[in-house]
C-alpha cells in the first residue's frame, strides 16, 4: 500500500492468480501489445479475442507503437472500460531492456491515471513471448509501481494478473519487500558478503570498466554473485579449489557482448584474465589454467575435466533457474551439484 496526502486515498498493490481478461472490476486492463497494435498470442491474443475485433480495427489507427510507449483504447465487449496497450521490450533483442521495462510500467500507470482510472489490471510486461525472465521483471514492475504511485491521483488498486504460481510468488515476495521496507534492487546488495582476497576491489572496478551489458541484467553482478555462492558450497563437497571457483563467477561472463548467444565470450574472458592477473587478482600457474579452462569452455556443454572446473561449470548451470530454466542432472559434472538439485530444486530463488 502507498500512503499519499491526507485528500488522497492510498493505493493498493497485489498480485492474483486468473485470467486478465476476467477482471471485471477493474476500470482497465493492461494488453502487452505489439508494435503494430495487432492481434497476437498470449495477453494480447486472449484479450483481442475477448475484446471483439472493433478492438483492432480501433487500434490500427493508433500504430505504430513506440518502445515503452502506451495508448488507451475503449474495451468494446470486454467489461473493462478502457485498454492500456505498451509495447514493452524483447528482453534479447532491445537495448537497455531494464531501463525500457520501467518506461513502460510507468507510463501505464501514468496514462491510466490520466484517464481517471481507479483501478487497473497489468500482466507480467514482457514476460511472454518477448522473453523476459520473471525473476528480474517482476523487481523491476514492482518497483516501478511504488515509485510511481505517489504522483498518481485517481488509481486506488494497481493489481498485478498472472496465470503461474511461481511467478506470482515472485511478486508476493517483492511486494512483501515493499510493504516491510526491505526492499533492494542496488548492487550493494549483489556485493553483499562477496569480497574476499580473490573478488577484491579493484577486480570488480576493472569487470565494471570493461562489462557493456546491463550490471544488474541476466548476465551481471548478481548472476556472478550467485554462481560465487553456490559455487562455494560445492567446492566444499567436492574438494575443488576455491579461489578458482570464485575467480571463475566473477569473470566467465565478463566479456559478453549481449545477452542471446555469445560463443566467444568465454574466449574473450580468458584473454581479459590474463590482462588482470598479477594486478586484480593472484593466481598460481596451475589454478591459472584451470581457471582459463573453465572459461574457455563453460557455455560449450563440456563435462569432462579437473574438479575444479567441473564445480565451476555446474555453479553456472544451477544458476539457469533465473530464467526459469530447470536444471538438468545428466548435464551437471558433479554428484554435489546432483545432490543440490534434487534436494532443494528452488535453492538459487532464495534471494534474487
Amino acid at each position: 500500500m502507498i500512503e499519499r496526502e491526507k485528500d488522497r486515498e492510498p493505493i493498493d498493490i497485489g498480485v492474483r492468480l486468473g485470467n486478465i481478461v476476467k477482471q471485471m472490476d477493474c476500470d482497465a486492463i493492461v494488453n502487452s501489445a505489439n508494435q503494430n497494435l495487432r492481434a497476437g498470442s498470449g495477453v494480447c491474443g486472449a484479450i483481442h479475442t475477448a475484446a471483439g475485433p472493433e478492438l483492432e480495427a480501433f487500434s490500427h489507427a493508433l500504430a505504430p507503437l513506440g518502445l515503452a510507449e502506451a495508448v488507451a483504447t475503449p474495451g468494446f465487449l470486454l467489461p473493462n472500460r478502457i485498454v492500456i496497450h505498451i509495447r514493452g521490450p524483447k528482453y534479447h533483442f532491445d537495448p537497455d531492456p531494464a531501463q525500457y521495462l520501467a518506461r513502460a510500467m510507468r507510463n501505464v500507470l501514468l496514462l491510466a491515471d490520466r484517464q481517471m482510472v481507479g483501478r487497473v489490471a497489468v500482466p507480467g510486461i514482457s514476460m511472454g513471448v518477448y522473453a523476459y525472465p520473471p525473476a528480474e521483471a517482476v523487481p523491476i514492475l514492482v518497483r516501478t509501481a511504488y515509485e510511481t504511485g505517489h504522483e498518481l491521483y485517481h488509481l486506488r488498486e494497481i493489481r498485478f494478473v498472472v496465470l503461474d504460481k511461481a511467478i506470482k510468488i515472485l511478486f508476493e515476495e517483492e511486494i512483501a519487500r515493499w510493504e516491510s521496507g526491505s526492499h533492494s534492487d542496488t548492487e550493494e546488495d549483489a556485493l553483499n558478503g562477496v569480497r574476499s582476497k580473490a573478488i577484491t576491489p579493484s577486480l570488480i572496478e576493472a569487470i565494471r570498466a570493461k562489462y557493456r551489458l546491463n550490471w544488474l541484467g541476466i548476465h551481471g553482478v548478481r548472476h556472478w554473485a550467485r554462481v560465487r555462492k553456490v559455487g562455494l558450497q560445492l567446492a566444499e563437497m567436492t574438494d575443488a579449489r576455491p579461489d578458482v571457483v570464485e575467480l571463475f563467477a566473477f569473470l566467465h561472463d565478463s566479456c559478453r557482448h549481449g545477452d542471446g548467444r555469445d560463443p566467444d565470450h568465454g574466449r574473450r574472458a580468458v584473454e581479459f584474465a590474463r590482462q588482470l592477473r598479477g594486478e586484480c587478482f593472484s593466481l598460481d600457474d596451475q589454478g591459472f589454467a584451470l581457471l582459463c579452462e573453465a572459461m574457455e569452455f563453460h557455455s560449450k556443454g563440456s563435462m569432462d575435466a579437473d574438479v575444479t572446473v567441473q564445480t565451476c561449470w555446474d555453479a553456472d548451470r544451477l544458476d539457469l533457474i533465473r530464467l526459469d530454466i530447470q536444471p538438468e542432472a545428466e548435464r551437471l559434472c558433479t554428484d554435489a551439484a546432483r545432490q543440490m538439485l534434487m534436494s532443494e530444486p528452488y535453492l538459487l530463488n532464495a534471494g534474487r
